[in-house]
């Protein structure tokens, strides 16, 4: 959340709407619907990061499959395990 809305701040200029959409997502992070697609969306982008980082980086697409898979991956640990966690913990 901190880092999205460190990016939009950033992007923008503006580190009003930098702190708007901080505590935006707090408030929306209350609800399990929004947790969970967040968490699906935060998985994309990792393997989307993945992607393009294989594709930029390298001449072939296998590496960027690669990498997008690798990417996916880690999304997956990182949000979705951890969003388990911590439902488990409430």
């Amino acid at each position: 959340m901190i880092a999205l809305a460190v990016f939009i701040g950033w992007y923008f200029h503006s580190i009003l709407l930098g702190a708007a959409t901080l505590i935006g997502l707090i408030l929306i992070w209350k609800y399990p619907i929004v947790t969970i697609l967040a968490a699906f969306i935060f998985t994309a982008i990792w393997g989307y990061l993945g992607w393009f980082i294989g594709t930029a980086g390298f001449a072939n697409l296998e590496v960027g499959l690669v990498l997008a898979g690798v990417g996916l991956f880690i999304g997956y640990i990182i949000n979705l395990r951890g969003l388990g966690f911590i439902r488990g913990l409430e």
